[in-house]
Protein backbone atom coordinates (compact mmCIF):
# COMPACT_ATOMS: atom_id res chain seq x y z
CA UNK A 1 0.00 0.00 0.00
CA UNK A 2 0.88 3.75 -0.20
CA UNK A 3 1.34 6.67 1.72
CA UNK A 4 2.74 10.66 1.78
CA UNK A 5 5.61 10.56 4.28
CA UNK A 6 6.88 14.29 4.44
CA UNK A 7 5.58 14.92 0.84
CA UNK A 8 7.32 11.93 -0.66
CA UNK A 9 5.40 8.99 -1.72
CA UNK A 10 6.65 5.72 -0.48
CA UNK A 11 5.11 2.24 -0.93
CA UNK A 12 4.79 0.03 2.77
CA UNK A 13 3.66 -4.07 3.73
CA UNK A 14 -0.47 -3.19 4.33
CA UNK A 15 0.58 -5.19 7.33
CA UNK A 16 0.56 -4.01 11.21
CA UNK A 17 0.53 -0.46 12.62
CA UNK A 18 1.91 2.59 11.15
CA UNK A 19 4.69 2.57 13.89
CA UNK A 20 6.09 -0.50 12.06
CA UNK A 21 5.77 1.09 8.73
CA UNK A 22 7.54 3.99 9.74
CA UNK A 23 10.58 1.84 11.66
CA UNK A 24 11.28 -0.53 9.50
CA UNK A 25 11.74 1.84 6.33
CA UNK A 26 15.04 0.77 4.58
CA UNK A 27 17.47 3.63 2.91
CA UNK A 28 16.98 5.41 0.03
CA UNK A 29 13.63 5.46 1.68
CA UNK A 30 12.81 8.80 3.52
CA UNK A 31 13.83 7.36 6.95
CA UNK A 32 11.66 8.42 9.81
CA UNK A 33 13.77 7.73 13.30
CA UNK A 34 12.53 10.68 15.17
CA UNK A 35 9.55 8.46 15.60
CA UNK A 36 9.86 6.40 19.02
CA UNK A 37 8.60 3.26 20.26
CA UNK A 38 8.50 3.47 23.76
CA UNK A 39 5.13 1.41 24.57
CA UNK A 40 4.19 -0.43 21.56
CA UNK A 41 1.13 -1.51 21.28
CA UNK A 42 -0.20 0.76 24.71
CA UNK A 43 -0.40 3.90 22.90
CA UNK A 44 0.37 4.97 26.38
CA UNK A 45 3.40 7.15 26.15
CA UNK A 46 2.84 9.50 23.15
CA UNK A 47 6.81 8.90 21.38
CA UNK A 48 5.30 8.38 18.44
CA UNK A 49 3.41 10.69 17.55
CA UNK A 50 2.81 11.62 14.06
CA UNK A 51 0.59 13.97 12.16
CA UNK A 52 -1.84 12.02 9.68
CA UNK A 53 -3.35 14.92 7.45
CA UNK A 54 -2.41 17.42 9.87
CA UNK A 55 -3.58 15.83 12.88
CA UNK A 56 -1.75 14.01 15.73
CA UNK A 57 -2.20 10.36 15.62
CA UNK A 58 -0.18 7.68 17.90
CA UNK A 59 1.48 5.25 15.57
CA UNK A 60 1.78 2.39 17.61
CA UNK A 61 -2.18 1.89 17.40
CA UNK A 62 -3.06 2.82 14.25
CA UNK A 63 -3.40 0.60 11.27
CA UNK A 64 -1.20 0.87 8.85
CA UNK A 65 -4.17 0.56 6.32
CA UNK A 66 -5.76 3.37 7.88
CA UNK A 67 -3.06 5.98 6.36
CA UNK A 68 -3.20 4.32 2.51
CA UNK A 69 -2.84 7.65 0.17
CA UNK A 70 -2.84 10.09 2.98
CA UNK A 71 -0.71 12.71 4.13
CA UNK A 72 1.87 11.67 7.30
CA UNK A 73 4.19 13.81 8.15
CA UNK A 74 6.63 13.20 11.58
CA UNK A 75 9.25 15.52 13.21
CA UNK A 76 11.75 14.98 10.13
CA UNK A 77 9.03 16.57 8.10
CA UNK A 78 7.94 19.38 10.61
CA UNK A 79 8.99 22.86 9.17
CA UNK A 80 9.29 24.35 12.78
CA UNK A 81 11.21 21.87 14.53
CA UNK A 82 14.40 23.06 14.03
CA UNK A 83 12.53 26.37 16.58
CA UNK A 84 10.92 23.60 18.65
CA UNK A 85 13.97 21.74 18.97
CA UNK A 86 16.27 25.08 19.88
CA UNK A 87 13.73 26.12 23.00
CA UNK A 88 13.47 22.89 24.20
CA UNK A 89 17.41 22.57 24.59
CA UNK A 90 17.55 26.15 25.53
CA UNK A 91 15.61 25.22 28.64
CA UNK A 92 16.73 21.89 29.11
CA UNK A 93 13.20 20.77 28.52
CA UNK A 94 15.19 17.00 26.74
CA UNK A 95 17.48 15.22 28.52
CA UNK A 96 17.37 11.52 26.98
CA UNK A 97 15.41 12.94 24.26
CA UNK A 98 13.54 9.86 23.39
CA UNK A 99 9.61 11.25 24.12
CA UNK A 100 11.20 14.91 22.91
CA UNK A 101 9.81 14.40 19.28
CA UNK A 102 6.50 13.18 19.98
CA UNK A 103 5.69 15.98 22.32
CA UNK A 104 6.75 18.28 20.01
CA UNK A 105 4.45 16.90 17.47
CA UNK A 106 1.77 17.52 19.27
CA UNK A 107 2.83 21.19 20.39
CA UNK A 108 3.32 21.99 17.08
CA UNK A 109 -0.38 20.71 15.98
CA UNK A 110 -1.90 23.35 18.32
CA UNK A 111 -3.11 26.79 17.48
CA UNK A 112 -0.42 29.36 18.12
CA UNK A 113 -3.85 30.74 20.38
CA UNK A 114 -4.08 27.82 22.55
CA UNK A 115 -0.43 27.43 23.16
CA UNK A 116 -0.32 30.76 25.29
CA UNK A 117 -3.03 29.12 27.41
CA UNK A 118 -0.95 26.75 29.83
CA UNK A 119 -4.49 24.76 30.70
CA UNK A 120 -4.60 24.26 26.94
CA UNK A 121 -0.80 22.86 27.11
CA UNK A 122 -1.05 20.84 29.88
CA UNK A 123 -4.61 19.22 28.14
CA UNK A 124 -2.56 17.90 25.10
CA UNK A 125 0.39 17.05 27.34
CA UNK A 126 -1.87 14.01 29.14
CA UNK A 127 -1.39 12.23 26.30
CA UNK A 128 2.08 12.01 26.82
CA UNK A 129 4.96 10.74 29.46
CA UNK A 130 8.22 12.14 30.20
CA UNK A 131 10.06 10.57 32.74
CA UNK A 132 13.21 13.10 32.92
CA UNK A 133 12.81 16.38 33.25
CA UNK A 134 9.23 17.15 35.32
CA UNK A 135 7.42 18.76 32.58
CA UNK A 136 8.36 22.19 34.17
CA UNK A 137 11.24 22.68 31.82
CA UNK A 138 8.77 21.61 28.45
CA UNK A 139 6.32 24.31 30.03
CA UNK A 140 9.12 26.68 30.06
CA UNK A 141 10.32 26.15 26.15
CA UNK A 142 6.23 26.14 24.77
CA UNK A 143 6.26 29.82 26.62
CA UNK A 144 9.71 31.17 24.67
CA UNK A 145 8.36 29.32 21.41
CA UNK A 146 5.09 31.45 21.95
CA UNK A 147 7.12 34.46 23.00
CA UNK A 148 9.34 33.87 20.45
CA UNK A 149 12.24 34.26 22.68
CA UNK A 150 16.10 35.16 21.55
CA UNK A 151 17.85 31.62 22.84
CA UNK A 152 21.49 31.51 23.22
CA UNK A 153 22.39 27.84 23.31
CA UNK A 154 26.08 28.27 23.09
CA UNK A 155 26.36 28.14 27.25
CA UNK A 156 25.46 24.64 26.78
CA UNK A 157 28.35 23.47 25.05
CA UNK A 158 30.70 24.50 27.85
CA UNK A 159 32.83 21.84 29.37
CA UNK A 160 30.97 22.68 32.87
CA UNK A 161 27.31 21.79 31.29
CA UNK A 162 28.62 18.53 29.80
CA UNK A 163 30.15 17.37 32.61
CA UNK A 164 27.04 18.49 34.75
CA UNK A 165 24.83 16.18 32.78
CA UNK A 166 26.80 13.15 32.91
CA UNK A 167 27.58 12.97 36.57
CA UNK A 168 23.74 13.89 37.11
CA UNK A 169 22.50 11.42 34.25
CA UNK A 170 25.12 9.06 35.48
CA UNK A 171 26.15 7.81 31.97
CA UNK A 172 27.38 9.60 28.56
CA UNK A 173 25.03 11.96 27.59
CA UNK A 174 24.92 14.49 24.46
CA UNK A 175 23.47 18.12 25.00
CA UNK A 176 22.33 19.67 21.84
CA UNK A 177 19.04 20.08 19.10
CA UNK A 178 19.84 16.96 17.62
CA UNK A 179 19.01 15.30 21.04
CA UNK A 180 15.55 17.00 21.43
CA UNK A 181 15.13 15.98 17.06
CA UNK A 182 15.84 12.20 18.76
CA UNK A 183 19.52 11.76 17.25
CA UNK A 184 20.32 10.58 20.81
CA UNK A 185 22.09 7.63 19.11
CA UNK A 186 20.03 4.92 21.02
CA UNK A 187 20.02 1.55 19.74
CA UNK A 188 17.02 0.55 17.94
CA UNK A 189 17.73 3.99 15.95
CA UNK A 190 21.78 3.00 15.16
CA UNK A 191 21.19 -1.07 14.81
CA UNK A 192 21.64 -1.58 10.81
CA UNK A 193 18.98 -2.01 8.44
CA UNK A 194 20.37 -5.96 7.72
CA UNK A 195 20.40 -6.46 11.34
CA UNK A 196 18.42 -10.00 12.79
CA UNK A 197 16.15 -9.57 15.45
CA UNK A 198 16.44 -12.22 18.31
CA UNK A 199 12.92 -12.57 20.30
CA UNK A 200 14.23 -12.84 24.29
CA UNK A 201 12.85 -16.10 25.53
CA UNK A 202 9.94 -16.18 27.99
CA UNK A 203 12.04 -18.22 30.80
CA UNK A 204 14.78 -15.03 30.60
CA UNK A 205 16.35 -15.01 34.19
CA UNK A 206 17.07 -11.62 34.59
CA UNK A 207 19.06 -11.66 37.62
CA UNK A 208 21.35 -14.64 36.55
CA UNK A 209 23.57 -13.31 33.41
CA UNK A 210 25.39 -16.28 33.04
CA UNK A 211 22.31 -18.17 31.99
CA UNK A 212 22.23 -17.36 28.30
CA UNK A 213 21.64 -20.04 26.24
CA UNK A 214 21.77 -19.34 22.84
CA UNK A 215 19.35 -22.02 21.43
CA UNK A 216 16.62 -20.54 23.76
CA UNK A 217 16.73 -17.30 21.49
CA UNK A 218 14.89 -16.98 18.24
CA UNK A 219 16.43 -14.85 15.24
CA UNK A 220 14.27 -13.26 12.54
CA UNK A 221 14.83 -11.70 9.66
CA UNK A 222 13.32 -9.09 9.62
CA UNK A 223 11.11 -6.76 12.10
CA UNK A 224 7.74 -7.92 10.72
CA UNK A 225 8.56 -11.59 11.26
CA UNK A 226 10.01 -10.29 14.67
CA UNK A 227 6.81 -8.54 15.46
CA UNK A 228 4.77 -11.47 14.67
CA UNK A 229 6.36 -13.92 16.74
CA UNK A 230 6.29 -11.53 19.76
CA UNK A 231 3.56 -11.40 21.94
CA UNK A 232 2.98 -7.65 22.10
CA UNK A 233 0.03 -7.36 24.51
CA UNK A 234 -2.06 -3.61 23.78
CA UNK A 235 -2.30 -3.07 28.01
CA UNK A 236 -2.90 -5.34 30.98
CA UNK A 237 -4.18 -3.38 34.03
CA UNK A 238 -5.02 -6.01 36.83
CA UNK A 239 -8.00 -5.56 39.64
CA UNK A 240 -5.15 -6.37 42.36
CA UNK A 241 -4.38 -3.34 44.57
CA UNK A 242 -0.76 -2.36 45.58
CA UNK A 243 0.67 -4.13 48.08
CA UNK A 244 3.41 -3.53 50.64
CA UNK A 245 5.46 -6.99 51.19
CA UNK A 246 7.41 -6.13 54.56
CA UNK A 247 6.27 -5.80 57.53
CA UNK A 248 8.22 -3.65 60.03
CA UNK A 249 10.21 -4.90 62.95
CA UNK A 250 9.36 -4.00 66.33
CA UNK A 251 5.89 -3.61 67.95
CA UNK A 252 6.70 -1.39 70.83
CA UNK A 253 4.92 1.50 72.06
CA UNK A 254 7.90 4.17 71.54
CA UNK A 255 7.51 3.46 67.61
CA UNK A 256 8.32 7.20 66.53
CA UNK A 257 8.47 6.33 62.54
CA UNK A 258 6.94 3.75 60.61
CA UNK A 259 7.51 3.57 56.82
CA UNK A 260 6.57 0.77 54.56
CA UNK A 261 7.18 0.75 50.78
CA UNK A 262 7.02 -1.06 47.80
CA UNK A 263 8.15 -2.13 44.62
CA UNK A 264 8.73 0.89 42.27
CA UNK A 265 9.54 0.87 38.63
CA UNK A 266 11.56 3.11 37.36
CA UNK A 267 9.55 3.07 34.03
CA UNK A 268 12.36 4.56 31.81
CA UNK A 269 10.85 5.16 27.96
CA UNK A 270 13.28 3.77 25.70
CA UNK A 271 12.91 -0.13 26.72
CA UNK A 272 15.85 -1.89 26.81
CA UNK A 273 17.52 -2.59 22.97
CA UNK A 274 21.07 -3.43 22.02
CA UNK A 275 22.83 -4.81 18.81
CA UNK A 276 26.07 -6.19 18.07
CA UNK A 277 28.11 -7.06 14.54
CA UNK A 278 30.11 -10.05 14.45
CA UNK A 279 33.23 -9.68 16.86
CA UNK A 280 32.17 -6.03 17.46
CA UNK A 281 31.38 -4.37 20.96
CA UNK A 282 27.48 -4.26 21.94
CA UNK A 283 25.87 -1.37 21.72
CA UNK A 284 25.20 0.15 25.04
CA UNK A 285 21.46 -0.52 26.14
CA UNK A 286 21.70 3.19 27.99
CA UNK A 287 22.76 5.48 24.88
CA UNK A 288 22.08 8.82 25.76
CA UNK A 289 20.19 8.33 29.41
CA UNK A 290 21.20 6.40 32.44
CA UNK A 291 17.91 4.86 32.99
CA UNK A 292 17.84 5.95 36.78
CA UNK A 293 19.56 2.73 37.20
CA UNK A 294 17.53 0.65 35.71
CA UNK A 295 19.41 -0.89 33.14
CA UNK A 296 22.52 -2.00 34.46
CA UNK A 297 21.47 -5.66 35.26
CA UNK A 298 20.50 -5.82 31.18
CA UNK A 299 21.10 -9.38 29.66
CA UNK A 300 20.88 -7.47 25.87
CA UNK A 301 24.43 -6.41 25.44
CA UNK A 302 25.91 -9.77 26.33
CA UNK A 303 23.14 -11.73 24.58
CA UNK A 304 23.45 -10.35 21.03
CA UNK A 305 27.17 -10.66 21.31
CA UNK A 306 27.03 -14.03 21.38
CA UNK A 307 24.32 -14.14 19.11
CA UNK A 308 25.90 -12.58 16.45
CA UNK A 309 28.86 -14.55 16.82
CA UNK A 310 26.64 -17.78 16.45
CA UNK A 311 24.53 -16.58 13.66
CA UNK A 312 27.60 -14.26 11.93
CA UNK A 313 25.47 -11.51 11.36
CA UNK A 314 24.54 -8.22 12.99
CA UNK A 315 21.65 -9.07 16.08
CA UNK A 316 19.72 -6.86 17.40
CA UNK A 317 17.33 -7.35 20.87
CA UNK A 318 14.62 -5.48 22.37
CA UNK A 319 12.10 -5.58 25.41
CA UNK A 320 8.42 -4.74 24.77
CA UNK A 321 7.42 -2.68 27.31
CA UNK A 322 5.39 -5.37 28.85
CA UNK A 323 8.92 -7.39 29.28
CA UNK A 324 10.36 -4.43 30.81
CA UNK A 325 8.03 -4.53 33.48
CA UNK A 326 7.79 -7.94 34.44
CA UNK A 327 11.24 -8.49 34.10
CA UNK A 328 13.26 -4.87 34.21
CA UNK A 329 14.78 -4.21 38.06
CA UNK A 330 12.47 -2.50 40.44
CA UNK A 331 13.14 -0.33 43.62
CA UNK A 332 13.73 -2.74 46.70
CA UNK A 333 10.34 -2.55 49.02
CA UNK A 334 11.22 -2.21 52.55
CA UNK A 335 9.97 -1.66 55.80
CA UNK A 336 11.50 1.22 58.44
CA UNK A 337 10.59 0.86 62.27
CA UNK A 338 12.01 3.84 64.66
CA UNK A 339 12.30 3.53 68.43
CA UNK A 340 12.89 6.80 70.36
CA UNK A 341 14.52 6.67 73.61
CA UNK A 342 14.28 9.33 75.96
CA UNK A 343 17.07 9.34 78.58
CA UNK A 344 18.02 11.57 81.61
CA UNK A 345 21.29 13.26 82.63
CA UNK A 346 22.79 12.09 85.59
CA UNK A 347 22.14 14.79 87.95
CA UNK A 348 19.40 15.83 85.95
CA UNK A 349 16.53 16.46 88.71
CA UNK A 350 14.35 18.19 86.27
CA UNK A 351 12.42 15.25 84.93
CA UNK A 352 12.80 16.41 81.20
CA UNK A 353 14.09 13.94 79.67
CA UNK A 354 17.10 15.28 78.00
CA UNK A 355 18.88 12.37 76.13
CA UNK A 356 17.22 11.59 72.53
CA UNK A 357 18.49 8.06 70.99
CA UNK A 358 16.80 6.51 68.33
CA UNK A 359 17.17 2.55 66.89
CA UNK A 360 16.13 2.69 63.47
CA UNK A 361 15.47 -1.12 61.85
CA UNK A 362 15.32 -2.08 58.89
CA UNK A 363 14.18 -5.11 56.42
CA UNK A 364 14.85 -5.31 53.24
CA UNK A 365 14.40 -6.95 49.75
CA UNK A 366 17.46 -9.47 49.39
CA UNK A 367 18.97 -7.28 46.82
CA UNK A 368 22.74 -7.27 46.26
CA UNK A 369 24.48 -3.94 47.40
CA UNK A 370 21.27 -2.84 48.93
CA UNK A 371 22.72 -3.05 52.49
CA UNK A 372 26.04 -1.15 51.76
CA UNK A 373 23.66 1.74 50.02
CA UNK A 374 21.84 2.15 53.52
CA UNK A 375 25.03 1.91 55.31
CA UNK A 376 26.19 4.95 53.53
CA UNK A 377 24.44 7.29 54.90
CA UNK A 378 26.32 9.25 57.86
CA UNK A 379 24.25 8.71 61.10
CA UNK A 380 23.85 11.40 63.18
CA UNK A 381 25.25 10.94 66.91
CA UNK A 382 22.36 8.55 69.13
CA UNK A 383 21.48 6.88 66.18
CA UNK A 384 21.68 2.86 65.91
CA UNK A 385 21.19 1.28 62.82
CA UNK A 386 20.11 -2.64 62.34
CA UNK A 387 19.69 -4.09 58.67
CA UNK A 388 17.91 -7.67 58.12
CA UNK A 389 17.88 -8.49 54.16
CA UNK A 390 14.50 -10.84 53.71
CA UNK A 391 13.75 -13.34 50.73
CA UNK A 392 10.57 -11.88 49.47
CA UNK A 393 8.36 -12.99 45.86
CA UNK A 394 8.23 -10.37 43.57
CA UNK A 395 10.13 -8.90 40.55
CA UNK A 396 13.77 -8.25 40.61
CA UNK A 397 15.47 -5.37 42.39
CA UNK A 398 18.30 -3.84 42.61
CA UNK A 399 20.50 -1.37 44.69
CA UNK A 400 21.37 0.51 41.26
CA UNK A 401 18.32 1.95 41.28
CA UNK A 402 17.98 5.75 41.98
CA UNK A 403 19.01 6.49 45.13
CA UNK A 404 17.89 3.41 46.39
CA UNK A 405 18.41 2.21 50.04
CA UNK A 406 20.24 5.74 51.04
CA UNK A 407 17.25 7.71 49.83
CA UNK A 408 14.74 5.84 52.28
CA UNK A 409 16.86 6.20 55.36
CA UNK A 410 17.62 9.89 54.92
CA UNK A 411 14.09 10.77 54.60
CA UNK A 412 13.23 9.22 57.88
CA UNK A 413 16.50 10.58 59.34
CA UNK A 414 14.96 14.46 58.08
CA UNK A 415 11.58 13.34 59.70
CA UNK A 416 13.52 13.14 63.19
CA UNK A 417 14.41 16.74 62.88
CA UNK A 418 13.35 19.31 64.48
CA UNK A 419 13.56 23.53 64.34
CA UNK A 420 14.32 25.94 67.34
CA UNK A 421 10.90 28.61 66.88
CA UNK A 422 9.40 26.12 64.39
CA UNK A 423 5.65 26.18 65.60
CA UNK A 424 4.70 24.06 62.01
CA UNK A 425 6.01 21.39 59.81
CA UNK A 426 5.29 23.44 57.29
CA UNK A 427 8.51 25.89 58.35
CA UNK A 428 11.01 22.87 58.21
CA UNK A 429 13.21 22.40 55.44
CA UNK A 430 13.97 18.73 55.23
CA UNK A 431 18.20 18.72 54.68
CA UNK A 432 19.50 15.76 53.08
CA UNK A 433 23.16 14.70 52.34
CA UNK A 434 24.10 12.40 49.64
CA UNK A 435 26.40 9.64 50.14
CA UNK A 436 28.77 11.69 47.55
CA UNK A 437 28.63 15.05 49.47
CA UNK A 438 25.86 16.66 47.58
CA UNK A 439 23.91 19.13 49.83
CA UNK A 440 19.52 19.63 49.36
CA UNK A 441 16.51 20.83 51.39
CA UNK A 442 13.01 20.73 50.74
CA UNK A 443 10.40 22.64 52.06
CA UNK A 444 6.73 23.00 51.14
CA UNK A 445 5.24 26.72 51.65
CA UNK A 446 1.02 26.81 53.00
CA UNK A 447 0.29 27.22 49.04
CA UNK A 448 1.96 24.09 48.08
CA UNK A 449 4.70 25.77 46.40
CA UNK A 450 8.18 23.95 46.99
CA UNK A 451 11.19 25.82 48.09
CA UNK A 452 14.17 23.23 47.29
CA UNK A 453 18.10 24.45 47.84
CA UNK A 454 20.72 22.48 46.32
CA UNK A 455 24.32 22.58 47.14
CA UNK A 456 26.97 19.71 44.80
CA UNK A 457 29.50 21.99 43.81
CA UNK A 458 28.16 23.43 40.55
CA UNK A 459 28.45 27.32 39.65
CA UNK A 460 26.21 29.04 39.52
CA UNK A 461 27.25 31.92 37.66
CA UNK A 462 27.42 29.04 34.71
CA UNK A 463 24.49 29.34 32.70
CA UNK A 464 24.97 26.23 31.12
CA UNK A 465 25.26 24.18 33.88
CA UNK A 466 22.45 25.54 35.72
CA UNK A 467 20.14 24.98 33.02
CA UNK A 468 21.30 21.32 33.01
CA UNK A 469 21.40 21.17 36.54
CA UNK A 470 18.10 22.98 37.06
CA UNK A 471 16.57 20.05 34.34
CA UNK A 472 17.50 16.94 36.41
CA UNK A 473 16.44 18.96 39.51
CA UNK A 474 12.91 18.88 38.38
CA UNK A 475 12.58 15.90 36.74
CA UNK A 476 14.15 14.35 40.54
CA UNK A 477 10.99 16.41 42.29
CA UNK A 478 8.77 14.75 39.38
CA UNK A 479 9.98 11.23 40.05
CA UNK A 480 9.96 12.21 44.26
CA UNK A 481 6.73 13.05 43.51
CA UNK A 482 5.47 9.56 42.28
CA UNK A 483 7.36 7.86 44.73
CA UNK A 484 5.84 9.06 47.75
CA UNK A 485 2.36 9.99 46.12
CA UNK A 486 1.22 7.93 43.43
CA UNK A 487 3.88 5.08 41.99
CA UNK A 488 3.81 1.41 42.59
CA UNK A 489 3.34 -2.29 40.71
CA UNK A 490 0.39 -4.77 41.73
CA UNK A 491 2.21 -7.83 42.29
CA UNK A 492 0.56 -10.89 42.88
CA UNK A 493 0.64 -13.74 45.37
CA UNK A 494 3.46 -15.60 43.29
CA UNK A 495 5.55 -12.50 42.77
CA UNK A 496 4.23 -11.67 39.08
CA UNK A 497 3.90 -8.19 38.42
CA UNK A 498 0.50 -7.80 37.29
CA UNK A 499 -0.06 -4.27 36.11
CA UNK A 500 1.97 -4.15 32.85
CA UNK A 501 0.89 -0.78 31.24
CA UNK A 502 3.17 2.28 31.75
CA UNK A 503 -0.31 4.16 32.40
CA UNK A 504 -0.71 1.57 35.51
CA UNK A 505 1.84 2.70 37.17
CA UNK A 506 0.87 6.06 38.92
CA UNK A 507 2.92 8.24 36.95
CA UNK A 508 2.38 11.92 37.50
CA UNK A 509 1.01 13.77 35.20
CA UNK A 510 2.11 17.64 34.22
CA UNK A 511 -0.23 19.18 35.91
CA UNK A 512 0.41 17.85 39.26
CA UNK A 513 3.64 18.85 39.41
CA UNK A 514 3.76 21.70 42.31
CA UNK A 515 5.61 25.22 41.75
CA UNK A 516 9.25 24.74 42.53
CA UNK A 517 11.46 27.56 43.51
CA UNK A 518 15.26 26.70 43.21
CA UNK A 519 18.05 27.99 44.65
CA UNK A 520 21.33 26.69 43.83
CA UNK A 521 23.92 27.62 46.05
CA UNK A 522 27.74 28.14 45.40
CA UNK A 523 30.38 25.59 45.85
CA UNK A 524 32.75 25.46 49.05
CA UNK A 525 36.32 25.89 48.46
CA UNK A 526 37.78 23.11 46.73
CA UNK A 527 34.92 20.71 46.57
CA UNK A 528 34.21 18.95 43.72
CA UNK A 529 31.55 18.27 41.25
CA UNK A 530 28.88 15.70 42.69
CA UNK A 531 25.68 14.54 41.25
CA UNK A 532 22.55 17.31 42.59
CA UNK A 533 19.63 15.69 41.88
CA UNK A 534 19.94 12.36 44.05
CA UNK A 535 19.96 14.36 46.80
CA UNK A 536 16.84 16.43 45.64
CA UNK A 537 14.71 13.15 45.61
CA UNK A 538 15.51 12.16 48.65
CA UNK A 539 14.95 15.66 50.15
CA UNK A 540 11.63 16.15 48.26
CA UNK A 541 10.72 12.24 49.53
CA UNK A 542 11.21 13.95 53.46
CA UNK A 543 9.54 16.70 52.57
CA UNK A 544 6.56 15.02 50.95
CA UNK A 545 5.83 12.51 53.71
CA UNK A 546 6.55 15.46 56.73
CA UNK A 547 3.62 17.48 54.41
CA UNK A 548 1.30 13.91 54.65
CA UNK A 549 2.10 13.67 58.92
CA UNK A 550 4.23 10.60 58.34
CA UNK A 551 1.66 8.12 55.97
CA UNK A 552 2.62 5.11 57.24
CA UNK A 553 2.94 3.66 53.78
CA UNK A 554 4.18 4.90 50.23
CA UNK A 555 2.80 5.05 47.90
CA UNK A 556 0.30 7.26 49.91
CA UNK A 557 -3.06 7.69 47.39
CA UNK A 558 -2.59 3.97 47.21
Amino acid sequence: MEFHLNGQSIEVDPSGTLLDALRGLVPPEPSAQSVKDGCSPQGQCGCCTVWVDGSPRLACVTPVTRVHGRQVTTLEGLDSAERWAQCFVANGASQCGFCTPGIIMRLAAMDPAQLAEPVAVHRVLKSHLCRCTGWTPILDAVQDYVADTALDLDPLTSPRARERAVLEGRSPQMLGVEVALGGGGFAADTAPHDARYAQVPEDLDPENPTSFHPEQWSVFEDLGAWRAAVENAPGRRSSLGISWPIEPAGGSDQVARVLQTTWVEPAYLEPDCSWCAPGGAPASTHANGGAFGGKQLSQLPAAVAQLASEHRVAVRAQLTREQVVRWGPKRPPMAIAVVEHLEHHLGDESGVPSVRRWDISISVARTPGISDAIRSVDLPEGVHLEITEIDVAGPPTSAAIRAAGWAELAAVLSSLRTESGADSSEQISDLVISPEGARASARFDEAGELWLTVQCGADPHDPGEMTVLRSYCMGAVHMALGWVISEGIAVDAQGEPRDLTLRSLGIPGSTQMPVVHLTVLPPDLDSTPVNGSDAVFAAVAAALWRRSGWAPRWPIQA
